[in-house]
């Protein structure tokens, strides 16, 4: 899909320039899969722990994925959407009147969902149950509401937005919980 994944670091450019590329810890993993409702099932990002810290290739994918969750419209500027998003990763807050507000703000969800994911995989001797929570939002979708509060497995952990999620813009999140929380009934 993008040049660089075809080249290796190192190599020239067509214009002669020499690719240094930027280091990942993994390459992150595109899906072409949709859920039942036909939108795009968000990528993994391997590796990814600090979504500050994420690369341009796996912000370009972010995005690619949250224009297709959208229907596939077109960013106003790709160019200018990708520093929106890097400085939104950073802390910055998204203006009320940028341009493909929607898309830049599941970009960062997805992106922190799979930090928060890797995470926790690094901790599921400790913590290897998950919950997942219904975040501010009017009217979450069925398949959240259903599974909101329940207590599940490290290794059911779900990528969020659910797939089949119909909410316009996914606020879930989930929280992990250890073995004597759940045994306590707290989770």
């Amino acid at each position: 899909m993008f040049k660089w994944f075809s080249r290796s670091r190192g190599q020239a450019t067509p214009d002669g320039d020499i690719d240094c590329g930027e280091p990942e810890a993994e390459p992150a993993v595109e899906h072409q899969d949709e859920d039942e409702n036909g939108r795009a099932v968000v990528p993994e990002f391997r590796g990814l722990k600090d979504p500050a810290s994420a690369t341009e290739t796996q912000m370009l994918l972010a995005l690619s994925w949250s224009k297709r969750w959208h229907g596939n419209h077109e960013l106003f500027n790709e160019d200018i959407a990708l520093g929106v998003l890097a400085s939104c990763l950073k802390g910055e807050a998204l203006r009320s009147n940028q341009p493909d507000r929607e898309v830049i703000r599941m970009a960062v969800r997805a992106l922190r969902s799979a930090g928060t994911r890797n995470r926790a995989y690094q901790v599921r001797g400790a913590f290897p149950w998950m919950q997942l929570r219904l975040g501010p939002q009017e009217d979450p979708c069925r398949k959240a509401r259903s599974m909101s509060g329940k207590i599940i497995s490290h290794d059911q952990y779900p990528s969020i937005p659910l797939p089949g999620c119909t909410a316009s813009e996914c606020r879930c999140w989930v929280r992990s919980v250890t073995t004597s929380e759940k045994a306590k009934g707290n989770g």
